[in-house]
């Protein structure tokens, strides 16, 4: 009777101990099967209570008013549609490792799925297809692309988030619609926005970086010699990279005036970029192209050095990249502009090479806010040296930066009109929108001025997208094999303290 009991409690047990393993195995398999699913389909929930990374009604309203007419309007007489192309320069289950990315991924999975007949995603692995990234001049597989037609913008994964100067690594805001938005923007516009680069004062574009930057940004470039002919109206933007002769003025000689053009165009409220450097003002005078510039507010720094008027050069050694001491690494400022631009930026280090500097112009006033105003101009400083940085001019250093003071190495002026607001950026380095800089998967050259652009064209990015800031100021970034690590750990120490438990009970009833 005895051994009868004593068959029968181990029957139980041993039914009770394979039912614990199969619970377990179970529970296993679904949370596997579940966690795949899960980085397959982006089966995730927006807990945030502002609905931080949910696409927003703004973003569809967005979309649906300006972006899906443009589509709709090229399609029309298309039998194959064109769609715009969200392609991720990575395999799927890459972008599924780190949250940062996933965020990203599932913004554009909530505009594919918003507008199906419009939107696609893709992911191409760049490293199996070199001649994709070359096709696109994608610098790392974190890149995004969006295509339309023969047209494309590229993004970075800092583009969809906002950062600060105090941890230029960790965000502390999502910018993903924006970011999708403008670059549908920039690739689907039926007429593309004008872009002229003045010639004629011997200005050399033998480096394309900047003009694809430009055409990156969604512009239709052309050249423009302003001495024989008027700004167009379509002119959206204009450039000069470079001169080395001033601009012509009606002075009894020429009855050609460019100044009187520069001026009319920045009335209407037109929008300049300015690119010079340490060498730009040495051959010669530019009295008339500096006038025009000091009248909104921008003054390239000059000293005499034996009878010989030259250009300041910045000089930083302990800032340096070069052994020289004049490739220098630039400082974000905190002026309403410059940390708008830095923010856009991520706050990536920026960097000069034979740079001049900047002042403000005679009766530019300095405001609480670190800008400069006269006479309706405002000056931002974007851009500035470190405090330890020197002028250099005729081979003897001629001025000192400080804390308080440092060079001005870029700014961002403007001008309310009856037209909307004027705008003229000054950049003191012409290399700081040559290739190396901006195509450098370290230096944000070209981050800072992709966010001026837009700026600039503020007219044409939908303000109303603005970022989210995090409710906690970090985002915790976690490993595959630590998912699967608490997934795991999740799964079985639940069960493990079961079937403790059940052993427990079990050799307590034996021994009764």
């Amino acid at each position: 009777m005895r051994r009868s009991a004593t068959s029968r409690r181990f029957r139980y047990g041993s039914l009770s101990v394979v039912l614990t393993v199969c619970v377990i195995a179970v529970i296993v398999i679904v949370n596997v099967i579940f966690q795949t699913l899960t980085t397959r389909y982006s089966w995730y929930i927006d807990m945030t209570s502002s609905g931080t990374f949910t696409l927003s009604d703004d973003c569809r309203d967005y979309v649906a008013d300006n972006i899906i007419p443009e589509i709709d309007a090229d399609n029309a007489a298309l039998t194959e549609k064109q769609k715009i192309r969200i392609i991720f320069c990575d395999d799927q289950l890459a972008w599924a490792d780190q949250l940062v990315q996933q965020y990203v991924a599932n913004t554009a999975n909530e505009l594919a799925e918003a507008f199906p007949d419009h939107i696609q995603i893709e992911y191409v692995n760049i490293w199996n297809h070199p001649s994709f990234a070359k096709k696109y001049n994608v610098r790392a597989d974190t890149n995004v692309v969006i295509a339309y037609g023969d047209q494309h913008i590229l993004r970075t994964l800092n583009d969809f988030y906002v950062f600060n100067s105090a941890d230029t690594e960790t965000p502390i805001a999502y910018n993903g619609e924006k970011c999708f938005a403008t670059g549908f923007m920039h690739v689907s516009e039926h007429q593309k926005p004008k872009a002229y680069l003045t010639v004629n004062h011997g200005e050399t574009f033998t480096d394309k970086a900047l003009t694809l930057l430009l055409q990156d940004a969604g512009y239709q470039l052309e050249l423009l010699d302003l001495m024989n002919f008027d700004i167009p109206e379509d002119c959206e933007l204009l450039i000069t990279y470079n001169p080395v002769k001033d601009f012509a003025i009606n002075d009894g000689i020429s009855i050609k005036d460019e100044i009187v053009k520069l001026d009319a165009y920045m009335e209407n409220g037109g929008a300049y970029m300015v690119f010079v450097n340490s060498d730009t003002f040495v051959a010669g005078g530019f009295v008339n192209f500096e006038t025009f510039l000091e009248k909104w507010g921008i003054d390239f720094m000059h000293s005499e050095v034996g009878g010989i008027e030259h250009c300041y050069t910045v000089k930083d050694t302990s800032q340096s990249l070069s052994v020289d001491g004049y490739t220098v690494l630039g400082s974000y400022t905190t002026t309403p502009r410059g940390a708008n631009i830095a923010q856009s930026a991520g706050y990536s280090p920026v960097v000069f090479s034979r740079a001049t500097c900047i002042a403000p112009a005679q009766g530019f006033a300095r405001g609480d806010d670190g800008a400069y105003t006269k006479d309706g101009y405002t000056l931002s400083p974007i851009l500035t040296s470190s405090e330890s940085a020197e002028a250099w001019a005729g081979g003897a250093a001629v001025a000192n930066a400080s804390a308080s003071d440092p060079f001005i190495m870029m700014t961002l002026s403007e001008k309310e009109t009856a037209n909307g607001t004027a705008f003229v950026l000054a950049c003191t380095s012409t290399t700081f929108a040559g290739e190396d800089a901006l195509n450098s998967p370290v230096y944000g050259n070209g981050s800072v001025l992709m966010a001026s652009v837009e700026t600039i064209g503020n007219d044409r990015i939908p303000t109303t997208l603005t970022s989210k800031p995090f409710e906690d100021t970090t985002i915790d970034t976690i490993t595959v094999s630590q998912k699967t690590y608490i997934t795991v750990l999740l799964a079985t120490v639940p069960a493990l303290i079961v079937f403790t438990a059940g052993l427990i009970t079990l050799i307590r009833r034996k021994h009764a």
